[in-house]
């Protein structure tokens, strides 16, 4: 196990529930005594990148483990199941010119939509149609970025 895993307190034992009231309760506390929340933010996103790269280097190793039981699904302990999923292949169509014909002629119309959806100006195609600006799906949140 890994030094930093270790002295940060997480075990393999913990549950989902465990880990979000933990995580809630640490944060509570924090913010209640008056701590940084900046400088908590920081090191803990330098945590997840830690255990980001952590993960991609012993995943390999892992999955070559994994494979010794040849099932599906594992249960790795009372509150935890592994899952195997199986890698495939991705296609790059970039090569085909109607494929990236009509990603482009998507890619403009889009921006047309955004853009009527943005101004107050009524537009309308050849026929007399009114084209109607693009709709908000979802809005993203506003983030801290982290550079180190």
């Amino acid at each position: 196990m890994f030094h930093f895993i270790k002295t940060t307190g997480i075990a393999a034992g913990l549950s989902k529930k465990d880990i979000t009231e933990s995580a809630t309760k640490d944060t509570d506390d924090l913010l209640e005594r008056g701590g940084d929340p900046i400088k908590e933010y920081v090191i803990l996103k330098k945590i997840a990148d830690y255990v980001g790269q952590a993960i991609k280097r012993i995943e390999p190793a892992a999955i070559d483990e994994y494979e010794k039981y040849g099932e599906k699904s594992v249960r790795f302990n009372s509150n935890t199941e592994i899952i195997f999923r199986e890698g495939h292949d991705v296609y790059d169509y970039s090569e085909d010119q109607l494929v990236c014909e009509l990603t482009d002629q998507l890619a403009l119309r889009k921006k047309e939509l955004k853009m009527i959806a943005l101004s107050s100006v009524e537009r309308y195609d050849q026929d007399g149609v009114q084209i109607y600006g693009a709709k908000v799906k979802n809005a993203t949140k506003s983030s801290l970025v982290i550079k180190y």
